[in-house]
């Protein structure tokens, strides 16, 4: 009881002072409010003089800067065009060096790189070992065929019988191989006694010996038919005999070419190069022609560089 009337003499304090000061809020207020229209309508002249003075401030400061920064952007532009008059013609120079870099680099890889790993490839495939190791893969792969053949239905009878196959082909071709490895490099080797002196091209020959062999005749052959002390203006051009050549007519082997004879042939590639060429140079003729249909004869084609 006293708690609750305690409580109902603090709500009617509460309520007695709130409708006393009520009125004194309110002209606050009013007051407050009519001293801030003034405050306002006094400093509106001065904010918009401020405001004017800003922009004038500002429009002078420009007006000032301005010929400095147009002076900079004229000094600018000259260096920036100076520099790159100078950075130019390295930068030129090194686009011009890219392109001949990869096409010498790419001649290299087509002219000896291809040609030496075909003619190794071949000679291991010219091995009897490689022979066997072609039988057990082939084994290995019917294996395969036969599993696959087989299905999943068939699994305790030709799956099993496949496993069997594929384990003995691969247990011969290790053997083989081991005792290749350890048994005596000079047998299985035999000599090649040829039946008849026809020349029967062989897959696996290689292109040096070839081309040797087809150019050691009108290489070495010497002109002894004619007397030195006769004519020796025939003995000093006895290397310009350019149809003694094995590429036919308008072709020439050796390494001091008769005039006119100014293309260089490489016989591995079998490409030509013509003088201007970026490779034409450091190109080591292995045959010379007299024009290029001569060479495109021969079964030769025109280099890219």
């Amino acid at each position: 009881m006293k708690t609750k009337k305690l409580l109902h003499s603090v709500e009617e304090g509460t309520q007695a002072a709130v409708d006393r000061l009520s009125p004194y809020v309110e002209q606050a207020l009013r007051e407050g409010g009519d001293l801030a229209d003034q405050a306002y309508a006094k400093l509106r002249p001065g904010l918009k003089e401020a405001q004017i003075r800003s922009a004038r401030f500002a429009a002078d400061t420009f007006e000032k800067v301005q010929p400095a920064i147009d002076d900079a952007l004229s000094r600018v532009s000259p260096a920036v065009d100076a520099t790159v008059k100078k950075v130019r013609p390295a930068v030129d120079d090194v686009l011009e060096r890219i392109p001949p870099t990869v096409d010498y680099a790419r001649e290299r890889v087509q002219e000896d790189v291809l040609p030496a790993l075909a003619a190794q490839l071949r000679h291991l495939a010219a091995q009897p070992l490689a022979k066997e190791i072609q039988a057990a893969a082939a084994a290995s792969a019917l294996a395969a065929q036969l599993e696959k053949a087989s299905g999943k239905k068939k699994r305790s009878g030709w799956r099993t019988f496949g496993r069997v196959l594929l384990a003995g082909a691969l247990l011969g071709g290790v053997f083989v191989a081991v005792r290749k490895l350890f048994a005596d490099p000079a047998t299985g080797w035999e000599n090649h006694v040829p039946k008849n002196s026809t020349y029967v091209a062989d897959p696996t020959f290689d292109d040096d010996d070839l081309f040797e062999d087809s150019v050691a005749e009108p290489v070495t052959e010497p002109t002894v038919s004619e007397p030195v002390t006769t004519e020796p203006a025939t003995t000093a051009d006895a290397p310009a005999e350019p149809s003694a050549s094995a590429y036919g007519p308008g072709s020439y082997v050796g390494d001091e070419p008769p005039a006119g004879y100014e293309i260089k042939g490489n016989d591995r590639s079998l490409k030509y190069h013509v003088p201007g060429m970026a490779a034409y140079e450091r190109t080591i003729a292995e045959v010379w022609f007299e024009s290029e249909e001569a060479a495109q004869a021969a079964g030769f084609t025109r280099a890219q560089r």
